[in-house]
């Protein structure tokens, strides 16, 4: 049974809805604790089904069989998890900075080496959440959702489904 197109759309939505969240430029707004919030939960929902999907994915390409195109899907469908992964990961970081588990930071002060690891951490952070940065994290983001999506659709319906599916296959193959 191919599970892979009913629960594929959970991260593409949640995702998105992140990705449009970080891209409203509403100072007030964006410094809201509840903002971050519903954006750390889309992200991080949104990772985790991510990987959902890709495990499914990897079983539908059992059934189906492989093809470039299902490849080229696999590899975006791939570098999409990573990619908010990675992002849900700075925001877990922003989180444990805003207060969320503060035994977590004052046990890592104790070693070297893991406040080493601290510090690279909160600056990555700082450079990719705390910045306009984020906004071409955010564009990054989506145009990933957007290429694997295609991709997918010329999988399942064909190359010619629709004008965004087209265009994308056509600009791969």
């Amino acid at each position: 049974m191919n599970l892979h197109p009913a629960l594929v759309h959970f991260p593409i939505a949640l995702l998105t809805m992140y990705a449009v969240f970080e891209l409203i430029p509403v100072k007030k707004l964006r410094e809201n604790i509840s903002w971050f919030w519903w954006k750390f939960g889309l992200l991080f929902f949104g990772s985790i089904s991510s990987w959902v999907a890709i495990y499914t994915g990897e079983m539908a390409a059992e059934i189906i069989g492989e093809s470039q195109v299902a490849e080229l899907h696999s590899a975006f469908g791939n570098a999409t998890g990573w990619f908010f992964s990675i992002l849900a990961v700075l925001y877990i970081i922003s989180g444990i900075e805003r207060g969320l588990l503060p035994h977590v930071i004052s046990n890592w002060q104790k070693y070297s080496v893991t406040r080493a690891i601290w510090k690279v951490l909160l600056i990555l952070k700082k450079l990719f959440l705390d910045t306009p940065l984020v906004y071409i994290v955010a564009l990054v983001g989506l145009a990933l959702i957007t290429i694997t999506g295609a991709l997918g659709g010329a999988v399942a319906f064909g190359p010619d489904v629709d004008p965004v599916v087209s265009f994308v296959y056509n600009f791969f193959f």
